[in-house]
């Protein structure tokens, strides 16, 4: 048309960028969402997958099997922690599951030592002590969980880096700073719980032994300088020195230090007379119910017939803070007495002589 302007070549092509943009982001939309729709689907199947478990616990290989195996499990449950609590249910619930992952679950229980939930801190501490040495990786995170005091008396994530820094390595310099300084502190909680985990642990350096030798003897003896004395008996303590140390916490007050010295005893001199009768005074006349609990617990731990009369006579007091714990008891003992007589009857067979 003549006398029309028409528009200069650069207008023109700046359109035809535009579009190819345009078309090109159109594109790109359309391949992401179609190639998102299986990692959507998966999404969703493993959240179903974890909420479920958290229902219904205890079925671990289920879980891990519907998951693709161990890594593939460890894998999709990391991806799923950084989805936050909408993609897990409780992660307080999930280092049971990475337990069950093997190894594979390491890395993933390291990163749950930074949840924000506490508990779920506390569980994953806890779970990373079964793997020992193969938790190394875990070693600077937990040693910080050590230095913060949560002031939690039940689940302590301090108490629970301590405890298993020890299964990992109690002898590296850091770690054992760490646990002289717990042993020595005024936390009694922590102090019993450490000294319970060195006691389990096996070639201690000879500095720790000899603060465990110290705290078994301190002046102020109460429930943790009791664990220590056990710990220091299982490291190569002398026996008479340690068994005087606990009959002099069985002379304290508190009947929480003496139950604490009673346990200890029963661990060194399981089914001694005069041991099971103290304990069986506790279960008997200790004002504290808890107390009195934990005392039948001690002779059902014992579990032999020297046990049995003490047991009987909690039941005929008819307490029922400790009646149902003695009967459980009493059954158990009367159930292991039955299988020891029907294994005395049957008949040893002998050998056939050769002809």
């Amino acid at each position: 048309m003549a006398g029309a302007r028409m528009k200069p070549d650069h207008a023109r092509a700046g359109m035809s960028t535009r579009a190819r943009v345009w078309i090109g982001l159109v594109a790109v939309c359309v391949f992401f969402i179609g190639a998102a729709s299986i990692p959507v689907g998966m999404l969703f199947s493993v959240r179903s997958d974890l909420l479920s478990y958290n229902d219904q616990l205890n079925n671990e290989a289920e879980v891990i099997e519907r998951l693709g195996g161990q890594k593939a499990a460890a894998s999709k449950i990391r991806f799923m922690i950084s989805l936050g609590d909408w993609a897990t249910g409780d992660s307080s619930k999930l280092p049971d599951l990475l337990i069950a992952c093997g190894e594979c679950g390491v890395p993933v229980l390291i990163r749950l030592l930074d949840h924000r939930d506490s508990f779920t801190r506390y569980a994953a501490a806890q779970s990373l002590k079964g793997f020992e040495d193969k938790a190394r990786a875990a070693i600077p995170r937990l040693l910080e969980m050590a230095d913060a005091p949560d002031g939690d008396p039940v689940f302590s994530t301090r108490t629970a880096a301590l405890v298993t820094l020890v299964s990992i390595d109690p002898n590296r310099p850091e770690v054992k700073k760490r646990l002289i300084s717990a042993l020595r502190g005024r936390d009694v909680g922590i102090r019993c719980r450490v000294a319970y985990a060195l006691a389990e642990a096996k070639n201690l350096d000879r500095d720790l032994i000899e603060n465990l030798s110290k705290k078994a003897q301190a002046k102020r003896r109460d429930a943790a300088c009791a664990a220590a004395a056990y710990a220091y008996w299982r490291h190569g303590g002398d026996t008479a020195s340690v068994l005087t140390n606990l009959r002099r916490i069985l002379l304290q007050p508190s009947s929480n230090d003496r139950c604490e010295a009673l346990a200890a005893l029963l661990r060194i001199r399981k089914g001694t007379p005069e041991i099971v009768d103290a304990v069986g005074q506790m279960a008997l006349n200790e004002k504290d119910s808890a107390m009195r609990r934990a005392a039948v617990g001690l002779l059902s731990v014992v579990g032999d017939v020297s046990c049995q009369s003490w047991l009987e006579k909690v039941v005929a007091q008819d307490d029922s803070a400790t009646v149902s714990l003695a009967k459980g008891a009493l059954e158990k003992i009367k159930k292991a007495q039955q299988e020891k007589q029907a294994k005395d009857k049957q008949p040893v067979e002998t050998p056939a002589k050769p002809d």
